[in-house]
């Protein structure tokens, strides 16, 4: 007994492959990159998400933070909670 081919289901979007057209052009909508690889925008969207990556302006870019952006982030907070009258 074999299984039918079924329609309408749910497509596997490769990381890598998201990852390789966010290298050729990192300014592309989910709407555009969608159909690049046969999948709705809201999928590329969850998998951006899932991989790290926010939109800034008009591009994809990681979000993951060098240890030096960290102590920055950190340095700055301190500045902000001494320098600050209550």
């Amino acid at each position: 007994m074999n299984d039918k081919p079924r329609v309408g289901r749910p497509k596997k979007t490769s990381a890598d492959d998201l990852q390789a057209l966010l290298d050729e052009v990192d300014s592309q909508s989910t709407r555009e990159l969608g159909p690049l690889l046969n999948v709705d925008h809201t999928t590329i969207l969850r998998n951006l998400k899932a991989m790290g990556n926010v939109q800034i302006g008009i591009r994809w870019i990681s979000h993951k933070l060098t240890e030096r952006q960290k102590c920055d982030r950190m340095n700055t907070d301190q500045c902000i909670c001494f320098c600050t009258p209550i």
